[in-house]
Parts: C-alpha cells; sequence; structure tokens
C-alpha cells in the first residue's frame, strides 16, 4: 500500500494527480493508494508521499506539519522553479515539480523518486528546527506587509505608520527579496497563504 498525502488548492489539478498516482501505482505497480483526508502532522508523518501546492515564496517559510517527518517523498508543486538551492532543512530533499509539467513527465519524477527512496540515507527530523534557517520578515516589514494584505496602498500605509512612501517601498522591495517574490500578485498570493496559516511572519 502507498499512504500518500495531499494539500493542493485547485480541484481539478488535484484530481488529475489522483488519476496520474492511480496509472503509475494501481495500474502499473498493482499497489493500493491511501489517500489521507487532511495534511496535518500525523498524516505527513503516516505518508510515503507528501505533495504539496507551494505559492512563491513558501518553500523559504516555514510548514510545521514537516517538522515529524519520516523517510518520504516530498513533492512540491511549483508556478516555477528558481536553481537557488534550497537551505531551509524542511526542504532539503524536496522534489520540485513545475505546475504545467506533463503528466508523462510527472509520472516519472515520482517513479524516479519511488525508486530512489530504499536506497536514500535515512533523513533525521531531530531538531530540524534548530537548525532551521526559514526567513522572517522584520518587525516594520511584517507591519507593513498586513497593511498591505488588508487592501491599503503605500501612500496609506505610509500615512498610517508615519513613515515616507519611499521608506514603505523599500521595506516592500526587500520583504519580497526575501522570500523571492518578484510580482505583486506573488506578494498577495504569499499573503494569502501566511494570514491562512494564521501568522504574519
Amino acid at each position: 500500500m502507498v499512504n500518500i498525502v495531499i494539500k493542493e488548492r485547485d480541484r481539478f489539478y488535484l484530481s488529475g494527480m489522483k488519476c496520474l498516482l492511480s496509472e503509475l501505482f494501481e495500474n502499473s505497480q498493482q499497489r493500493e493508494i491511501h489517500y489521507f483526508d487532511e495534511f496535518n502532522e500525523l498524516s505527513v508523518q503516516e505518508a510515503d508521499i507528501v505533495i504539496l501546492d507551494l505559492c512563491h515564496g513558501e518553500i523559504h517559510g516555514c510548514i510545521p506539519e514537516l517538522k515529524l517527518r519520516g523517510l518520504n517523498i516530498i513533492i512540491g508543486v511549483v508556478d516555477n522553479i528558481k536553481n537557488a538551492p534550497v537551505k531551509k532543512s524542511c526542504f532539503e530533499d524536496i522534489i520540485q515539480v513545475p505546475r504545467d509539467i506533463s503528466p508523462a513527465e510527472f509520472k516519472e519524477k515520482v517513479a524516479d523518486a519511488w525508486g530512489n527512496r530504499y536506497g536514500a540515507v535515512h533523513y533525521s527530523s531531530k531538531n530540524t528546527c534548530m537548525r532551521c534557517c526559514h526567513k522572517t520578515w522584520s518587525a516594520q516589514q511584517s507591519r507593513i506587509m498586513h497593511l498591505f494584505y488588508q487592501g491599503l496602498s503605500a501612500s496609506d500605509v505610509a500615512c498610517k505608520l508615519g513613515l515616507s512612501e519611499k521608506t514603505v517601498f523599500s521595506h516592500k522591495y526587500l520583504a519580497m527579496r526575501k522570500f523571492g517574490l518578484e510580482t505583486d500578485y506573488q506578494l498577495h498570493s504569499f499573503l494569502r497563504y501566511v494570514q491562512s496559516r494564521g501568522v504574519f511572519l
């Protein structure tokens, strides 16, 4: 049996992924698939494969559910892949897959990861948070990002915090750069993710 947990917002993409995984494991390898209903620490700990829908910048943040992960395959579905190395300990061995990858390439990546799984060195999850170098915003950047999330313009944020617009834009630029965000769309997508987690970095 193959235990799989998937965190994916797009129901059509999720349905397509399940069809591909079914073709790969149930049809080709005659292995039954069990999908966990929820993405949480327990399901991540028990899963053989964890598939995450990662928005821009999320790979640089902390995902607490991954703290207790064992020897499992982590696949991150991303909008685009940057060649920058991932330093965060939760994501050291993540397999990044672009969202627009072909079905054949997706199955090949999962099959390769599954084949390599048994020869891999065991991933030690002990003290990963102690050596984790995930990024955070300064207190001022966090306040500014929170106000942007609420829909305020740069001039409104500057007025509310008693700063110049230039200072607000500078903080916005630095905050976006920390998480590899290049556009306002990516920033707002990341802010929605952060808000959904109930934390502002």
